[in-house]
C-alpha cells in the first residue's frame, strides 16, 4: 500500500481561515508544558469523556505514559472552550532505528475532540499547531482509526505505509459466533462445524508433514521473569541488525513499557540458553473486549537459528497454555509477514484474521519532520511492528 510522493517535510494541503473559524466558534490553543494538576485534571475530564472509565483516566497513567516516557514528555496541544479543554492532540517520543541510525518519532497517539465541538476545526488546527513546535522529532507516526485516518491522509500530510496483518487463534468459537449472531440457537449450530474446522487445522498443522527437520533443543529453558535486566540490552544488540525499522527495545524503554505501566500487568516468558542468554521472550495481557475474553501476543522477538526455532514455537505454545487457562475465546496480535515469528504463528494455529471481522485497519501512516527522511522509510516489509508499538494493549 505504497504510495509515490516526495521526500520532502510534508505540508498541510491547505490554509483555513482560522482566525475567523476561532471567533466563530470561540475556543482558544496552547501547548501544555509544565503539567500542573489542573491541566492534567482537564486532559483526563477530555479522555474519561471519549473512553469512560479507562486506564487513561487516572492519574498515575497520566505520569507513566506522559511524563516518565524514557524517550521524552509528550507534546500536548489542546483546544480550550470557557475554561475546560474540548481536544488534544498528543505526539508521545519514541526511539526508533530507521537503517543504521537511531532517530526520535513522535506517536501520534488519543487524537480526541469532544463530541460537542467536532466540526469545528478543532482537529486540524491542533494537529498544524503541534507541527508547527516539534523541531525535537524526525517524524510523526501513528495507527490512526477510522474517523481520524482521512483526516491524518488528506488534510494533515501523512502518507500511508501499509496495513499490519492481525493474526487469530479462536479458542471458543462458540462465543465468537454468537457475538455476531443474536439468536443463540443459530449461534451453537453454527458454532459446531467452525469448531470442527479449527480442531482439524490444528491437527494438520500438528502433522510431521508440516514441520521441518527436528530443532536443536540443547540448552534452551524456559522462564517467566518480571524484570528486563542488562542481558536483553544484549540481546538487543544482537538482534537489532536484522530490523531494518524497529522501535528500539532495550532494557530501559521495556522496563517502563511493560512493568511501570500502573494500571496493566502483563505475563513475561523467556527462552534462554545454557548461559542465560537470552534467545527470544514473549509478552502476553489478556482483556474483556464487549463481553470476550481476548488474549494478546502484545510484543515477540527472536533471535534466527535453529535453537531460536524452537524456542518460538514453544513461547507460542506456553502463551496458548497460559490464555486457556484465563478462559480466553481468542488470541489476536499484529505481525508482518516477513518475520520469522509470523511464520512460527502461522504453525501454531494462527492465521490473519479477514478485513471485515477486525475491529479496524491497523495502518500504519508516517509524516516527515526532516528533509533527510528517506523514501526507505515507507517501505511497510523493512519494518518490525507488535500491538507493543502503541498504546491500546
Amino acid at each position: 500500500m505504497n504510495e509515490k510522493s516526495s521526500t520532502s517535510v510534508a505540508v498541510l494541503t491547505e490554509s483555513p481561515q482560522w482566525d475567523r473559524i476561532l471567533r466563530k466558534y470561540k475556543w482558544g490553543v496552547r501547548q501544555i508544558t509544565d503539567f500542573n494538576n489542573a491541566d492534567r485534571a482537564n486532559i483526563l475530564n477530555l479522555v474519561r469523556s471519549h473512553y469512560g472509565n479507562a486506564d487513561e483516566t487516572y492519574p498515575e497513567y497520566f505520569q507513566w505514559e506522559y511524563i516518565d516516557n524514557p524517550c521524552g514528555r509528550a507534546i500536548i496541544w489542546v483546544a480550550m472552550y470557557q475554561k475546560e479543554f474540548v481536544g488534544q492532540y498528543i505526539l508521545n517520543p519514541m526511539r526508533i532505528k530507521i537503517g543504521d541510525v537511531v532517530r526520535k518519532g513522535g506517536l501520534a497517539i488519543k487524537t480526541i475532540t469532544r463530541s460537542d465541538f467536532r466540526g469545528k476545526g478543532i482537529h486540524i488546527y491542533l494537529a498544524k499547531k503541534a507541527f508547527e513546535t516539534i523541531d525535537q522529532v524526525d517524524f510523526m507516526y501513528g495507527f490512526p482509526n477510522k474517523t481520524v485516518f482521512t483526516p491524518c491522509v488528506r488534510r494533515l500530510g501523512y502518507r500511508v505505509v501499509g496495513k499490519v496483518p492481525l493474526m487469530i487463534k479462536p479458542l471458543d468459537t462458540g462465543k465468537l459466533i454468537g457475538r455476531y449472531i443474536k439468536i443463540k440457537i443459530c449461534a451453537g449450530i453454527l458454532a459446531i462445524p467452525a469448531s470442527l474446522l479449527l480442531k482439524s487445522y490444528d491437527f494438520f498443522i500438528s502433522l510431521p508433514f508440516f514441520k521441518k527437520s527436528p530443532f536443536n533443543r540443547k540448552e534452551v529453558y524456559f522462564r517467566e521473569i518480571n524484570e528486563f535486566d542488562k542481558r536483553f540490552d544484549e540481546f538487543w544488540q544482537k538482534i537489532k541488525a536484522g530490523h531494518k525499522n524497529i522501535l528500539v527495545r532495550d532494557s530501559e524503554f521495556l522496563n517502563w513499557r511493560y512493568l511501570k505501566n500502573p494500571r496493566r500487568k502483563y505475563k513475561i516468558y523467556t527462552a534462554e540458553d545454557g548461559q542465560k542468554n537470552i534467545v527470544s521472550y514473549i509478552i502476553l495481557r489478556f482483556t474483556v473486549i464487549d463481553g470476550v475474553r481476548v488474549g494478546h501476543i502484545v510484543d515477540m522477538m527472536s533471535e534466527e537459528g535453529k535453537n531460536s526455532e524452537w524456542a518460538r514455537s514453544t513461547l507460542i505454545k506456553k502463551s496458548v497454555e497460559y490464555f486457556k487457562k484465563q478462559s480466553v475465546d481468542i488470541i489476536c496480535c499484529l505481525m508482518l509477514r516477513n518475520n520469522s515469528c509470523f511464520s512460527a504463528l502461522k504453525k501454531s494455529g494462527f492465521f490473519v484474521c479477514p478485513e471485515f471481522l477486525q475491529p479496524q485497519p491497523f495502518r500504519l501512516v508516517l509524516r516527515p519532520n526532516t528533509e533527510d527522511i528517506t523514501e526507505d522509510i515507507y517501505a511497510l516489509d523493512d519494518w518490525f511492528l507488535t500491538l507493543g508499538d502503541f498504546d491500546v494493549v
